[in-house]
């Protein structure tokens, strides 16, 4: 009998099979890492902007409960005086005619809505 030489079909396939699933596997893996990669730098970075967006609602916060210790008002410009009813239409207008506590009530529930109020620089030009 003769010994047969080279490999038969079902070797062959075998072979094709084994090799396939190991490149598809390593394929897979890296394609994993990446993804996985990925959503970690998000992550990161949706975590940045949320600590950020707290601290600037902590200082929004702490400038207006400063600013009610201020002697004066926000309408109070040196050499310029306001009229006392244009005061109260603005103060009712902002609601800075409201108590404290309720003052920051209605920060608290503009904030979780995404409203942060219009900023100083629109308030004085406005």
């Amino acid at each position: 009998m003769t010994t047969p030489r080279g490999q038969g079909l079902l070797e062959m396939t075998v072979a094709i099979g084994i090799i396939v699933t190991g490149v598809v596997g390593a394929l897979s893996m890296v394609s994993g890492s990446v993804s996985a990669s990925k959503e970690s730098q998000t992550r990161v970075v949706a975590v940045g902007l949320a600590r950020e967006g707290i601290e600037a609602v902590r200082v929004i916060r702490d400038s207006n409960w400063l600013a009610s210790d201020v002697k004066g008002g926000p309408w109070d410009e040196e050499g310029r005086s306001v009229p006392p009813q244009q005061i109260e239409n603005l103060n009712r207008k902002y609601g800075l005619n409201e108590p404290l506590w309720r003052q920051y009530a209605i920060f608290l529930e503009n904030t979780v809505q995404g409203d942060l109020g219009l900023s100083g620089r629109v308030i004085r030009a406005g």
